[in-house]
């Protein structure tokens, strides 16, 4: 029979019943109890806490504990304590059960991860040049003063020391998306993004030649820029360098000699124009003579004549030099021209134009 008070007992046989009445008592084993006597929360996120037991009418031996929803299994009890490793969680109603009496003490248990850090952006900072660093102000809350990575998607920003809860990143121009900080295994879970964007590349675009008008003049190169404030800038080409060139409103002339000027750009705030744009200023066509042919004077002391032929020489009056003196106010027409001097020689004729 089960536990309980049976008293009085007795038997009949015809009618007959026993007198002697004895009593007796059955009782169940000793029903266990359990006690929390302390808890230990994990010191990462994702590892694992201790819960301490205290138990009584608790044999040592291996038992399981239950819990609502679930169970720890295999636990060691030592002279009445077991100690249970298990991750942060709640864990109400925990009992033993010891030969199928459970206990009814019903303690709860929480068991809580480190305090999840957080990241927030304060404020960014463009860089001021191409290729120089701008900034990213960051503010944290369960960070304490240490240094940590902070990561984004496709990379980490390593060593980063933070101070009172912030931090100042300083970074190249970018994307960088969903910032996060890790301690002892807690990822922040705010994910912000940063963009840093470098200045505006300048333009710069030919809008106009003039050759020069004299062989070693010069010529000008006009030129049209945007994202070019009003300054005084060098202007680079292959080769060389165009120093002191002054842009207002976006337009600037350079005044130079012939020559070729390929790859034309201009650097501001360290951005260098990527539109290399080419110039050819030319010299006036050099001209020529040739003598045609000559005729020598036909007395002494008379005159003879020179028959020349020009190109590239207008219908105008010309000097004809030549070693030791010149021809004055000589007439070309249609490239031709007819110099009418006395006898000598006439060496290295030349016209200037």
């Amino acid at each position: 029979t089960t536990a309980g008070i049976y008293e009085n007992l007795s038997i009949t046989i015809a009618n007959c019943t026993s007198i002697d009445d004895p009593d007796v008592t059955l009782e169940d084993p000793p029903t266990p109890t359990v006690t929390v006597v302390s808890t230990v929360n994990p010191v990462t996120c994702g590892g694992d806490g201790t819960i301490e037991l205290l138990f009584t009418d608790v044999a040592d031996d291996t038992y399981d504990i239950d819990y609502d929803g679930g169970i720890f299994n295999g636990i060691v009890v030592t002279a009445g304590t077991a100690t249970i490793t298990t991750t942060a969680g709640i864990y109400e109603n925990l009992s033993i059960t010891v030969a199928n009496c459970t206990s009814v003490d019903d303690p709860d248990v929480t068991l809580e991860d480190p305090p999840t850090p957080t990241i927030a952006v304060v404020s960014i900072t463009d860089p001021a040049a191409c290729s120089a660093d701008g900034t990213i102000e960051l503010s944290f809350t369960n960070v304490i003063d240490n240094t940590y990575d902070i990561d984004y998607n496709g990379g980490t920003f390593n060593a980063i020391v933070v101070t009172g809860g912030t931090v100042t990143i300083n970074a190249p121009a970018g994307t960088y998306d969903d910032l996060s900080i890790t301690i002892n295994g807690c990822t922040s879970v705010e994910d912000p993004d940063v963009i840093l964007v470098e200045p505006d590349v300048p333009i710069i675009t030919v809008t106009g030649t003039t050759d020069p008008l004299t062989c070693g003049g010069d010529g000008t190169i006009e030129l049209l820029l945007t994202d070019v404030a009003d300054d005084t800038y060098d202007i680079d080409y292959a080769g060389g360098t165009f120093n002191g060139i002054v842009v207002a409103g976006g337009i600037a002339t350079i005044t130079t000699i012939a020559g070729i000027y390929d790859n034309l750009s201009i650097t501001v705030a360290g951005c260098t124009s990527a539109d290399f744009p080419d110039v050819t200023l030319n010299d006036p066509p050099t001209p020529t003579i040739t003598v045609t042919g000559t005729s020598n004077p036909i007395t002494c002391g008379g005159n003879g004549t020179i028959e020349l032929l020009f190109t590239n020489v207008s219908d105008d009056t010309y000097d004809i030099d030549y070693n030791g003196g010149v021809f004055n106010g000589i007439v070309v027409t249609a490239g031709t021209a007819t110099i009418t001097t006395t006898a000598g020689i006439y060496e290295n004729l030349s016209i200037t134009i």
